[in-house]
């Protein structure tokens, strides 16, 4: 009896000296994990408000700018790296609490941490240029530089007006549309303006940089006597329901009141404010998203 008590005494001695050194050798692994947070998790933190600020700065400007999508592009392909980081830094911390973690795994990623935060410093300097580059095309849009010759699409309508845009603006889209008869009417082609814009939280059109868009889709009115026009007014999500709706309006009716000046009928045109419903960026969580979602856009209702 005392035989078998002795090596039971001993078995469980065994058991508790290889808890404890479990415990003890993932000691020095926290400790840099808890570093490796502390060390990079507010730069990673300052990182993401950065692409934030510089896609937002982006999307509010002119569609078609060169040079604009690709640098889009590249940020939130760092966004995505950095929102990967931030998810595997969090990880870790999971992955030595967890039950039976090995030593020789939790190694294994903290050393794999290590290698891809070494890649903060590239992203930091590409951001910094990008903040740059950024400043650069809003002088630009500020200043009304046109978009080159050789992205601009031109045509001239059957009243011999000679129209210009981008080429995958709304005169390209609308005109396509309205000469294709196997186009039919319906109610959910919309096109979007691309170069109209609004003084921040009003109804109040930039004529200097809206007047261009405009007077082409003035002209493609006149040109197509038969054709009619609803035009809508979108909001993103934030704010309040009311306010939103009711700006989508006022912004509707401007355009309608616009293009009344440059000579198009108002039978001819209807106005309705949508407000955050039916967005193009259903995300609408965002800066980019969201500037896709504040837009003014035309559907045929007549042709």
């Amino acid at each position: 009896m005392m035989k078998k008590s002795i090596v039971l005494i001993m078995a469980l001695s065994l058991v508790s000296f290889t808890s404890c050194k479990k415990v003890e050798d993932l000691g020095p692994l926290k400790k840099q994990i808890t570093g490796l947070v502390e060390a990079n998790s507010g730069k990673l933190a300052g990182l993401t408000t950065m692409v934030g600020g510089l896609t937002g700065r982006l999307g509010k400007l002119p569609t078609g700018m060169p040079g604009v999508g690709d640098l889009m592009a590249k940020l939130n392909g760092h966004k995505g790296k950095i929102a990967g980081l931030t998810s595997m830094l969090g990880g870790l911390g999971t992955a030595v609490a967890a039950k039976g973690a090995k030593k020789a795994d939790i190694m294994n990623l903290v050393k794999d941490a290590k290698t891809q935060l070494g890649g903060l410093g590239a992203i930091e300097s590409d951001l910094k240029a990008a903040e740059t580059a950024v400043a650069g095309f809003e002088a630009k849009a500020a200043a009304g530089v046109e978009t080159p010759a050789a992205e601009m699409w031109k045509t001239k309508l059957p009243t011999g007006f000679e129209i210009s845009g981008n080429e995958a603006g709304i005169e390209n889209k609308l005109i396509g549309f309205i000469m294709d008869s196997d186009k039919a009417v319906d109610k959910t082609t919309w096109f979007n303006f691309d170069r109209l814009n609004f003084a921040t939280g009003s109804s109040n059109l930039d004529m200097g940089k809206s007047e261009a868009q405009l007077t082409n889709v003035a002209e493609v009115l006149k040109a197509f006597p038969k054709v009619n026009l609803k035009i809508g007014g979108y909001t993103d999500n934030t704010g309040k329901l009311e306010a939103n709706n009711k700006i989508s309006k006022a912004r509707a009716d401007a355009v309608v009141a616009a293009l009344g000046k440059l000579g198009v009928d108002a039978k001819r045109l209807d106005a309705e404010g949508y407000g955050p419903l039916h967005p193009v960026c259903e995300a609408n969580d965002t800066p980019e998203c969201r500037a896709k979602n504040r837009r003014i856009a035309v559907r045929v209702t007549a042709k």
